[in-house]
């Protein structure tokens, strides 16, 4: 499936988890230039390392995504970028540590890459959200991107993929489902939540929640 994404360039604010290194690599087989945060060299290498030869090229960045200053400044420093894929999160039944990651650092990743993405001819983030269970990451997440969408349309196209309970080894059905929405192929696809389930072929991986397609 060719998504158009051939020479545009993503950042993904963690791309060395799981779901993070498919979605570096969803990215590079469709000719897209990812920047990645990553916290370990070793990590760092692997996912880099597994995009050699692809259309695209992998590029990471030691640098915890949650230090928003330091954030700011490596974003600033890239030649520019159409993607956003924030994707930092973190597993756990502390509400201090969910606030602080799930909710504050991706939001003022999101916030401060939003003047840099006005820039480019196609706009995107894709927010990567947690696991479809009720807590307090996913319903003020929800919240923001459907708020950011009233803000931004129709100039930043912006969509919500979630894990749902997929397994771990479904990475990469989701890592194409975050390729096509934020991909010009999917220009239709807007302030729609995704959710990626186990077991189902790539065509039935996404299905609409919540939002406006043809399909909805």
């Amino acid at each position: 499936m060719h998504l158009h994404l051939s020479g545009l360039r993503a950042v993904v604010t963690d791309g060395t988890s799981g779901l993070g290194a498919a979605i570096v690599h969803a990215l590079a087989v469709q000719g897209c230039h990812v920047d990645f945060c990553a916290l370990e060299r070793a990590a760092a290498d692997t996912v880099q390392a597994s995009v050699r030869g692809l259309a695209g090229k992998a590029r990471a960045r030691l640098i915890d995504a949650t230090d928003t200053s330091l954030l700011q400044d490596w974003m600033a420093g890239l030649e520019g970028f159409d993607i956003l894929v924030p994707n930092v999160r973190v597993v756990s039944g502390d509400p201090r540590r969910a606030l602080e990651v799930d909710i504050r650092a991706t939001v003022n990743a999101t916030e401060s890459a939003i003047p840099l993405l006005r820039r480019s001819r196609h706009p995107v983030i894709t927010y990567v959200g947690t696991a479809m269970s009720p807590g307090i990451s996913s319903a003020a997440m929800a919240h923001y991107m459907k708020a950011l969408t009233a803000r931004l349309q129709p100039g930043v196209r912006i969509n919500t993929v979630s894990p749902g309970d997929a397994p771990d080894d479904s990475h990469e059905e989701m890592a194409r489902v975050v390729a096509f929405v934020s991909g010009p192929a999917a220009w239709w696809v807007f302030d729609s939540r995704r959710v990626a389930a186990a077991a189902e072929p790539f065509n039935r991986a996404a299905a609409v929640v919540a939002g406006r397609s043809p399909a909805a």
